[in-house]
């Protein structure tokens, strides 16, 4: 590998430009080595990342030993440099101090036992974290966090520690949910045996119960009577409540309570069948609906009449729904077909009442007439059919019936959907004519998963119109496809264009290959205005990816051809099975006259501009190709049409090889050169062409480029970089120090925190402010926010603390440029430096050092606020800077009230703080605050990961293959001020606008091309 090269890049200021920085200043040589090709291949294991293949105890574990073996299984073995409680954390769940213990290993160290050095604490719960910077003994890295959560072994009973109610509380609510928060997680099939809501007279209420973290939530199933004593008990000893270990409560628990007064009458809001419905099932069930709980036990014949036309009782039995707010009548005969009845409701001390006794508001009549139909409905057609495989995660469930269903009976309790072992959220609706039932679920479906659909029969299930039931459960059963890719369709000629020649095609491309079998005039539809539907054929070409159609005598000049590719489980599918969610549609004009002018066509590799093309250096994959194809006026370039030719040593992928990898669009399109279709080592010439609707073909667009092998000389990273971000330094005084770590000073200056701390909020802004700054930085090498990797992202982890073993580079962040003028204060001038790192040509040394005084390295919060402050003296009252509009209110040189001072930020920077719940004024100053905060971490966010770009060899001078197109400072030459590798960075557009690598630059980062 090359040697570290000790040129420096370093953020300044340009000082008559409105706050505008110059996002490097400092100098030195800028001499980069010869690099080559010539160096060894890398060993194979020390290429991705180290995974997690097991461990033990399993998740969410419990009677574990209070002196365990955690063992976590690898698929390498593991630096033992990392055997530490950094990277292997053991600790109680809540809480941030670790246990100390041993490790040893197992496996030749692919298994790492650690045994704690004091026994467990019983009856607790604990979580054992293994850290994304621990690695294998080639140093790759998890790159991911892992966690185990188990409560160890536990013969402690449940503690019962309060309840919302207290014992003898008056005033109680009929409705409201109890409370009682238990020491710990219960066993939830020893709830509802264990818990009884009784009366005096020892009559049981009916009780719902759930649970979140040991507190249960002990609802009535309906409204209690007002002004009423009641008893809830809690069973202990055996038989009793038990926790997840099986302990059960030592004693039984109980409150007494009284509820509140209710002297408020029921109301009748609705029946089924409706008032005045006809053609009534003779074997319906009524329903009746009140608008609070009705106790079935005051009905009186005399206060609920059931009669015929003539008068005549009808015998019924009386039931009611678990919430008691739905009184149903089951006839105890069948009604006569084709007859008249009445149901009277009496507003009387007769009448139905509430469990309080109210009686009802008013007196109310129903009327209705049966008809013949005593048939129960019945599934005539599902899609998906009973049993199908491949069926897509979008799908949305249809089920047709032979009678129309009434809407009432279709809930998430009457139709349900389950994987078998989880209850999947979905949402039933029925069509207009009600004769289709649709199960939409919450979302996409799991792939590979077999799922059951369900509709509850009887009476407490589906029923039609009439009042006819589902006579039995109807069960559906599927199974789902193994991709989660969608159809997407690119149709040429596009949405919109006119005057499209009379000799044109028409084709689409999808993301995916096709199943062919779905291809056919019925899921593809070509019409026009003249002819309606159009005559011609269908062919499915490039590898399936693409339909191609040819009308048989030409589209009809003039007329407008609309396009229709129909969607869900009977339209066109992929060779996966799956299908797109709707109907994809697309119109275009046709002119009068034909095409003769071929499109033309470009190539590029990895999105890099055209200029920066020449002699880049490629891996053998993991790059891609550019295709940019157009067309004049209003023809179009048909994407389905590209040929590829290319030539090189050894065996090289065809032109439908090659279409099969890429992706495509109306006028441009990328191939991934992915490790199946790898290129061996050496040069090659890439041609190709593209074609119009018309046929006409496009000049040959050529591309030559040479792959060589990614030895580790060429490599930026053998393995993924990590960044220890130190915001913990004192380096006042060139590195001497003043007591204070200079971050903590800066976020005084800006007004971020309080000297002193007196609202006790510092560590957590601070907290917020240090995971901003790493968080903007993650996100601008595309990885996730909390640092997580995504596809193509670079291999890099910013880290708050030392990793244990794991070679890393170090970066200081906070103070002053430790090269400026020491003793600056508010009103004096910035060295015109943000921050300033070495320069590393290949990132060839991993753990380079970017925290030293002499030259002053790393990001210097400080200089900004100076630039900053002074900028806005000098332009102040007549002009407000974006940085003043954020900071004035907060820093004290500015005339500020620093977070931390403020009488509101004892509570509105409390993380318990609930914004929606607050006042005006306490959103406003949690938004003062937290926006500012927010600026800031952003702000040094980009100019981290600006900095870190200079160690990682950006960006180097001279053309490609020694250089990436970087200037004499080692800055993008002709950049945009979006670039973060830019000489010139305004703090308006830190804030403001979103930063990125220019494409060549992330081309290396990911190592889709390479130097030498």
């Amino acid at each position: 590998m090359q040697g570290l090269q000790k040129s420096l890049g370093a953020a300044s200021f340009w000082g008559f430009a409105l706050c505008s920085l110059v996002a490097c200043g400092g100098g030195g040589s800028s001499t980069t080595g010869s690099g080559g090709g010539n160096g060894s291949t890398l060993n194979p294991l020390a290429l991705g990342y180290l995974s997690i293949t097991g461990s033990s105890p399993s998740e969410d574990a419990t009677q574990v030993a209070l002196r365990p073996e955690l063992v976590v299984h690898f698929d390498a073995s593991v630096e033992t440099g990392t055997f530490n409680s950094q990277e292997f954390a053991l600790s109680k769940v809540g809480e941030s101090k670790t246990i100390e213990g041993s490790f040893s290993t197992r496996n030749n160290g692919r298994s790492v036992v650690f045994v704690p050095n004091v026994d467990l604490e019983k009856a607790t719960d604990y979580v054992y974290v293994v850290a994304p910077t621990v690695v294998d003994t080639d140093f790759r890295a998890t790159d991911r966090e892992f966690s185990i959560h188990f409560r160890t072994v536990d013969d402690c009973p449940p503690q019962l520690l309060s309840s919302s109610v207290l014992n003898n509380a008056t005033g109680v609510s009929r409705t409201n949910a109890i409370q009682v928060t238990f020491d710990e997680r219960l066993a939830e099939a020893s709830l509802a045996p264990s818990i009884k809501l009784s009366d005096p007279w020892g009559s049981n209420y009916d009780v719902i119960v759930t649970q979140q973290a040991g507190v249960l939530s002990i609802t009535p199933a309906h409204d209690l009577p007002g002004n009423a004593s009641f008893l809830l008990s809690i069973r202990g000893g055996p038989g009793g409540i038990s926790d997840r270990a099986g302990n059960r409560m030592a004693k039984p628990w109980s409150i007494s309570f009284r509820t509140e007064n209710d002297g408020v009458a029921p109301n009748f809001i609705g029946s089924r069948p409706l008032g005045q419905a006809n053609h009534v099932s003779p074997l319906a069930r009524i329903a009746l609906q009140f608008d609070e709980s009705i106790d079935e036990a005051s009905f009186d014949p005399s206060g609920l009449l059931f009669q015929d036309a003539n008068l005549n009782a009808v015998p019924f039995s009386l039931t009611a729904s678990r919430d008691h707010k739905i009184i149903y009548l089951k006839p105890e005969d069948p009604l006569e077909p084709n007859a008249s009845y009445t149901i009277t409701l009496e507003s009387s001390v007769t009448g139905l009442s509430d469990f309080s006794g109210n009686a009802l508001a008013h007196r109310t009549q129903l009327r209705f007439s049966t008809g013949d139909d005593t048939e129960p409905p019945s599934i005539t057609t599902s899609c998906p059919a009973a049993n199908a495989t491949r069926i897509s995660p979008n799908v949305v469930i249809d089920l047709d019936f032979d009678a129309a269903i009434e809407p009432s009976t279709v809930t998430r309790k009457t139709v349900t959907l389950s994987d078998g072992t989880h209850q999947i959220y979905i949402t039933p609706a029925l069509s207009n004519d009600k004769t289709r039932l649709s199960v939409i679920p919450s979302k996409y479906l799991e792939p590979n998963t077999s799922y059951t659909l369900r509709l509850h029969g009887s009476y407490d299930g589906i029923q039609d119109l009439a009042g006819n039931p589902l006579d039995t459960d109807y069960l559906l059963r599927f199974s789902t496809s193994s991709s989660t890719v969608l159809p997407e369709f690119v149709i040429t000629p596009g949405e919109g264009t006119y005057s499209v020649p009379t000799n044109s095609h028409l084709s689409i491309v999808a993301n995916q290959a096709i199943d062919p079998s779905t291809v056919n005039s019925s899921t593809v539809l070509v019409e026009d205005s003249v002819q309606g539907t159009v005559p011609g054929t269908l062919s499915v070409t490039r590898a399936n990816r693409c339909i191609v159609f040819t009308p048989t005598v030409g589209f009809s000049p003039g007329s407008t051809v609309h396009v229709k590719i129909i969607g869900e489980a009977k339209g066109l599918r992929l060779a996966s099975g799956n299908w797109p969610t709707r109907d994809t549609c697309s119109s275009f004009s046709i002119g009068f006259s034909q095409d003769a002018i071929a499109p033309e066509i470009d190539l590029t590799l990895n999105e890099i501009n055209k200029a920066r093309q020449n002699k880049l250096l490629l891996p053998g994959s993991s790059f891609t190709i550019d295709v940019d194809y157009r067309d004049s006026e209003n023809h179009t370039a048909d994407p389905a049409s590209l040929s590829f030719q290319l030539k090189g040593p050894g065996s090289v992928p065809g032109s439908d090889e090659l279409f099969a990898n890429g992706s495509f669009g109306s006028c441009s399109g990328q191939i991934l050169i992915d490790p199946g279709i790898a290129l061996d080592p050496g040069h090659y010439t890439l041609t190709a062409t593209v074609s119009d609707s018309s046929g006409n073909t496009s000049t040959p667009a050529k591309l030559g480029f040479d792959v060589v092998n990614p030895s580790q000389d060429l490599r930026p990273f053998e393995r993924m970089q990590i960044v220890w971000v130190r915001f913990d330094m004192d380096r006042e005084g060139k590195g001497k120090g003043d007591g204070v770590v200079d971050f903590d000073q800066d976020l005084y200056l800006y007004g971020l925190m309080s000297k002193g701390d007196p609202s006790g909020t510092n560590a957590r802004i601070r907290s917020i402010i240090q995971d901003g700054i790493v968080r903007t930085a993650h996100l601008l090498y595309g990885r996730s926010a909390s640092g997580s990797p995504q596809a193509g992202c670079v291999p890099i982890r910013f880290v708050r603390r030392k990793p244990s073993s794991a070679p890393h580079m170090r970066i200081a962040v906070g103070g002053y440029d430790p090269d400026g003028s020491s003793g600056r204060k508010y009103g004096d001038e910035s060295s015109g430096i943000l921050g300033r790192a070495y320069y590393d040509y290949r990132n060839s040394n991993p753990a380079e050092n970017n925290t030293g005084t002499s030259p002053g390295l790393g990001v210097f919060p400080r200089e900004l606020y100076l630039y900053q402050t002074r900028l806005h003296l000098d332009l102040y009252p007549f002009y407000l800077t974006t940085f003043a509009r954020s900071f004035r209110p907060l820093s004290p040189d500015m005339g500020g009230t620093p977070a931390g001072k403020d009488p509101l930020d004892k509570t509105v920077l409390s993380s318990s703080f609930v914004y929606n719940s607050a006042t005006a004024a306490e959103k406003a100053r949690y938004d003062e605050v937290m926006n500012a905060a927010d600026d800031l971490a952003t702000a040094l966010g980009v100019i981290l990961a600006h900095e870190c770009g200079h160690s990682l060899g950006l960006t180097a001078p001279e053309p490609c293959p020694k250089g990436l197109h970087g200037d004499s400072s080692l800055h993008n030459s002709s950049t945009s001020f979006t670039d973060i590798m830019s000489a010139v960075i305004s703090y308006e557009s830190l804030v403001t606008v979103d930063f990125a690598f220019r494409p060549l630059n992330l081309a290396y980062l990911r190592e889709r091309i390479l130097t030498k």
